[in-house]
């Protein structure tokens, strides 16, 4: 890539030219001089500076998606040459919520790395609402969201159904019960994630729906946090089975079907950008998890 490409791109992210000196090692006075004749040969201003930093012009924003998909097209040749050379070296980016992370996808990339141990990944924990936003920056390429909201802009790669439980401890008081109430659940001490997170949004539409009052004891960005709350007997969470597939076969943790619609119906899905193509080694990757979730689903 140009180097006045790679120092736009630098200052664009950082918005600050020092900032982007110091990201690649190079004096800024250099970056400027490239800046500035980047603008004159495109007849443009590029940044608007400011006191704290720089900002995009409009002609900026276009040329920095311009810059964006030469990157991508670049890594693209890139990726196919190394796929000429059996995959032996490749970098996969992903954008996760944490759910699936510990288990399901580790278990993808050190599979996946067992037939192409050259591979390196890049793995970025976001709330579903946030994962999106990481793809169509061009920070990851696979993005995998729990029941994301419908967005033309994305192509899913493939979805699995993953119903929401409510999960508690195996000496709670519920732990018994065949069936329970989003109503009914909420009677007990409850840990939520935050609202980044499609869990918390499944639960805040059912409150809304049946008139309910959610009042939880914690909330966190962690489902870390809110499995442990459930093993501490601290009271009850609500996940996804994927998330707790470990703790249910260590029993230390059981899940519980809620009968609440909007709850029973969620999923998981893995996606890119429409009409940006992928870097090989994340094709493949994408291919292997994808053939993994489904044997998992049968």
């Amino acid at each position: 890539m140009e180097p006045s490409l790679r120092y736009f791109m630098a200052v664009a992210h950082s918005r600050s030219v020092n900032g982007a000196a110091t990201e690649l090692r190079i004096a800024a006075s250099a970056i400027s001089r490239q800046i500035t004749k980047l603008e004159n040969e495109l007849g443009v201003r590029l940044f608007e500076r400011k006191a704290y930093g720089v900002e995009l012009t409009p002609a900026g924003e276009v040329y920095l998606r311009h810059a964006r998909n030469t990157k991508l097209a670049i890594e693209r040749v890139v990726s196919e040459l190394n796929d000429l050379k059996e995959l032996r070296s490749g970098l996969v980016r992903i954008c996760s919520i944490e759910g699936i992370v510990g288990d399901l996808l580790t278990r993808a990339i050190v599979t996946f790395r067992e037939l192409c141990p050259g591979i390196e990944f890049s793995v970025t924990v976001k709330g579903t609402a946030q994962v999106p936003e990481s793809v169509a920056n061009s920070e990851a390429d696979i993005g995998i969201a729990f029941h994301p909201q419908p967005d033309e802009a994305f192509t899913t790669a493939f979805r699995i159904r993953d119903p929401l439980f409510a999960v508690v401890a195996p000496d709670h008081p519920a732990s018994g019960r065949k069936r329970l109430s989003l109503a009914e659940l909420i009677q007990y001490p409850i840990a939520v994630p935050e609202s980044v997170f499609g869990i918390r949004q499944l639960i805040d539409t059912t409150c809304k729906a049946n008139g309910l009052h959610l009042r939880p004891m914690l909330k966190t960005n962690s489902i870390e946090a809110l499995r442990a709350f459930a093993r501490q007997n601290g009271g009850v969470t609500v996940l996804p089975r994927l998330s707790i597939e470990r703790d249910l076969k260590a029993n230390t943790l059981v899940k519980i079907p809620l009968t609440d619609p909007i709850l029973t119906r969620a999923f998981f899905e893995a996606f890119t950008l429409r009409g940006r193509p992928l870097p090989i080694a994340s094709e493949r990757f994408l291919k292997h998890l994808s053939e993994l979730v489904r044997a998992i689903d049968r």
